[in-house]
């Protein structure tokens, strides 16, 4: 049994008589300590969806089902319970320090990232939002190598939403979204080492 199973789940997001549908009819399967990619431009619907893997959100249809339990069926409190034992975040790094020097920001965004997995209680889910987006390039591939360890060494099974087509080539699956849907969803048997992943 898949560890995340998406079943034509679908947002929509109504604005007084406006309806706006984020996601439409998203189905995908990710296996327990995978490393997955979402890749789309902005707008896309990556992050409703990321937000709705983490319990920080609700489908308007659909199934939502993490380790065989339909989240899209939770109330409040059992989405909190969930989002505590079971989810991790890591969000874009706009905290670096601007009084610190480049060696420092990096030497800051490198403990922040060693310290991810304690902080979120070496989570079943680990969720990384456009985790390079606000960083340099050492920076961010340092940030990557963290979360692919996490996925090797503790069984994490990780999403990560991005822009940036050439952090698909770590993932063991990519899933490309565009327009609130899912255009293509590749399995990649012999992801590249971050070392070789340049951009």
């Amino acid at each position: 049994m898949a560890y995340i199973d998406v079943r034509q789940m679908s947002r929509m997001f109504l604005t007084g008589t406006q309806v706006t549908h984020a996601n439409t009819d998203i189905s995908f399967k990710v296996e327990q300590g995978s490393v997955v990619v979402i890749l789309g431009p902005s707008g896309a619907g990556k992050s409703t969806l990321l937000n709705i893997l983490g319990g920080m959100d609700s489908p308007s249809e659909g199934e939502v089902l993490i380790d065989g339990v339909d989240i899209a069926k939770m109330n409040a409190r059992q989405l909190t319970t969930y989002r505590r034992q079971s989810v991790g975040f890591v969000f874009q790094f706009y905290n670096l320090v601007p009084n610190l020097t480049a060696r420092e920001n990096v030497e800051l965004a490198s403990q922040i990232t060693k310290n991810a997995r304690d902080v979120a209680k070496n989570p079943k889910l680990l969720l990384c939002d456009e985790p390079t987006g606000a960083l340099d390039y050492k920076t961010g591939k340092q940030v990557l190598q963290v979360i692919q360890n996490a996925a090797k060494e503790t069984e994490t099974t990780v999403i990560i939403v991005t822009h940036n087509s050439a952090i698909a080539k770590m993932g063991d699956q990519v899933i490309r979204i565009n327009d609130a849907h899912v255009q293509s969803i590749e399995h990649n048997a012999h992801p590249t080492p971050l070392a070789e992943i340049e951009w």
